[in-house]
């Protein structure tokens, strides 16, 4: 099949939707599609991308984000749908996303999204590694979190309300942006230096609260990391983030509290969680055809 992801509105960037877009794409190709990604600009460094800047007669044409539904539905193609992966309130408001969404097959890549829009889901998938329990002793202080400004809803800005009280936990960032440099931080790492900087923090914090499927916490996870996060239903880790398997918090206090006394058998709860429902992007990648042909 030829598949062509649609960011001809929207473009490439260093962001986790647009990585998502990017991997999705590498795992249909090894499945042995064909797959164009179209963008008018290519601002994606985290790993080399090739782009095309107009949308060609294809078997399935995917619009990306809520901006690129229209141009999808004009395309010369088979089938045509949206992949849903964040709840995109900077560029519509939810009455007008729901419009987009009733005007297109959709496929929402989060339980939670697709239970608010009402469509199906298919989960992108993760880079599963098979990855010890043990922590080091180095580990066992450090407290991964993202840092963006970008977003109110990142809540990354909540750092500033936890730092004070917890005096011999190091926290460290992974931004798209420079951080504080009261913070020790990676800025738009490449996949490798990704991976060891979450192998190098114990915990990761996700005080997000509007994700599609927050796909950095349980990367951590799979590194070995024990996941602290808020309950919020739009946070985007419902999939993978409960009371078994993560530390949950409604206030800063007892945010404050998991980081002080984290429970890490909950991290191998997490990984087998994982690994067992959600699995591979080999795996997700497929039922993501199926549900094309079906559009």
């Amino acid at each position: 099949m030829h598949i062509v992801f649609n960011a001809y509105i929207t473009n490439l960037g260093n962001t986790g939707g647009c990585r998502t877009i990017v991997k999705s794409a590498e795992t249909l190709r090894e499945l042995g599609h064909k797959v164009d990604i179209v963008a008018r600009k290519n601002r994606y460094t985290w790993s080399k991308v090739k782009t095309i800047k107009s949308i060609p007669k294809c078997d399935a044409c995917v619009a990306v984000s809520v901006l690129d539904v229209d141009n999808t539905r004009h395309a010369k193609a088979k089938h045509k749908a949206f992949y849903l992966r964040g709840n995109e309130t900077w560029f519509k408001t939810e009455k007008e996303i729901a419009k987009k969404v009733k005007s297109i097959p959709t496929i929402a890549n989060s339980s939670w999204l697709a239970r608010k829009y009402k469509t199906r889901r298919c989960w992108s998938g993760f880079d599963i590694h098979e990855q010890t329990l043990g922590l080091s002793k180095d580990r066992l202080s450090r407290v991964g979190f993202l840092y963006n400004m970008g977003h109110n809803s990142k809540n990354s800005g909540m750092y500033l309300d936890i730092a004070d009280d917890l005096p011999g936990i190091e926290f460290r960032t992974l931004s798209a942006s420079k951080a504080p440099a009261s913070i020790e931080g990676v800025v738009s790492p490449s996949e490798k230096k990704k991976k060891l900087f979450y192998e190098s923090v114990g915990m990761w914090w996700a005080p997000t609260d509007s994700e599609g499927m927050h796909q950095p916490p349980a990367e951590a996870n799979l590194c070995g990391a024990l996941v602290i996060c808020n309950r919020k239903e739009s946070n985007g880790m419902g999939d993978y983030a409960t009371d078994e398997t993560a530390m949950r918090y409604d206030t800063v206090e007892e945010a404050i509290d998991c980081i002080k006394n984290p429970d890490y058998s909950k991290v191998g709860e997490m990984q087998t969680l994982l690994k067992q429902k959600i699995g591979d992007r080999e795996f997700n990648m497929k039922l993501f055809v199926k549900l094309l042909e079906e559009s």
